[in-house]
């Protein structure tokens, strides 16, 4: 499988941190703690939730998530706890379940930023644009809109093939960083990877050429910034239907072995529809059939 574009892995897990309650949820029971220590069934829901917390931030997820669910048995609007298992889910990779417990985190605060954060990038994971974009939009509609969202909603648009949409939401979000913040990486890689996606090539060529370096180096000094410019600079090369220049610029930042790795990818994407280029840009994803 092809190494993801460095737009995928960009999408930046933010620090998650407790709010004020604001709606109550009501959920199914969850299965309780399978212990059978005195001491911990003298626990109330708050307590239940610190150990979790502790065991979390010692590495054993498996015991903190045992925690969680019988803090969660006991009172189902314990928002920490929520958090808690997203966390703990996403870690594993199921991103299905994470974006749930992101989702109710929003239930009981539709305000909770990093909730929306991490319920929209779960569901992109899970190729679930739209629901993204409906989980972004609704924050939106009552919230600030922060450089980080904006981001996500772009990716969401890019990936329902709304190229313009999303556009206007990476312009936004250039907006409010300075030149140099991380986010603003991020920003102008996937600005230029959207007007690729719309076929406005010479535009994306343009936007990312003065912050990849001096490519005769190769890798040699190149910084972090710099090699992501590179690479989505590579993607576009390959969205234009130039697969072997996108190989000479990836080999300028990933080195030989993965460039030549990447190198089917690059030649696979200018064949794919739409929401399929999308996808693959994206996600790193392609179709069984495209190789």
């Amino acid at each position: 499988m092809p190494v993801k574009p460095i737009i995928a892995t960009l999408l930046i897990s933010l620090a998650l941190a407790g709010c004020g309650r604001g709606n109550k949820l009501n959920i199914g029971p969850v299965g309780p703690l399978d212990s059978n220590m005195d001491e911990v069934k003298e626990m109330n829901s708050g307590g239940l939730v610190r150990m979790a917390q502790s065991l979390e931030q010692s590495g054993d997820y498996g015991s903190a998530a045992q925690f969680y669910r019988d803090a969660l048995n006991r009172d189902p609007n314990i928002l920490e706890a929520h958090l808690g298992m997203a966390r703990i889910y996403q870690r594993a990779g199921d991103m299905g379940r994470a974006a749930t417990y992101y989702q109710n985190v929003l239930v009981l605060d539709p305000g909770h930023l990093q909730a929306a954060l991490g319920a929209a990038r779960n569901l992109i994971n899970q190729q679930r644009a739209l629901d993204a974009r409906a989980v972004i939009e609704d924050y939106l509609a009552e919230n600030q809109p922060t450089a980080a969202l904006l981001n996500q909603l772009g990716v969401a648009l890019d990936l329902s093939v709304n190229h313009a949409g999303a556009g206007t939401a990476y312009r936004e979000g250039l907006a409010m960083v300075a030149p140099g913040d991380n986010w603003h990486v991020i920003l102008l890689n996937n600005l230029a990877l959207s007007l690729s996606l719309g076929e406005h090539f010479s535009e994306a060529i343009l936007l990312l050429n003065p912050h990849i370096g001096d490519m005769r180096l190769g890798t040699q000094g190149i910084s972090e910034a710099q090699s992501s410019f590179r690479q989505n600079l590579a993607l576009v090369y390959a969205l234009s239907g130039k697969p072997e220049s996108a190989y000479e610029v990836a080999r300028s930042a990933l080195g030989e072995d993965l460039a030549t790795h990447n190198r089917s990818f690059y030649t696979a994407i200018p064949n794919l529809n739409d929401y399929e280029r999308a996808r693959a840009v994206f996600l790193g994803v392609l179709p069984d059939d495209a190789g």
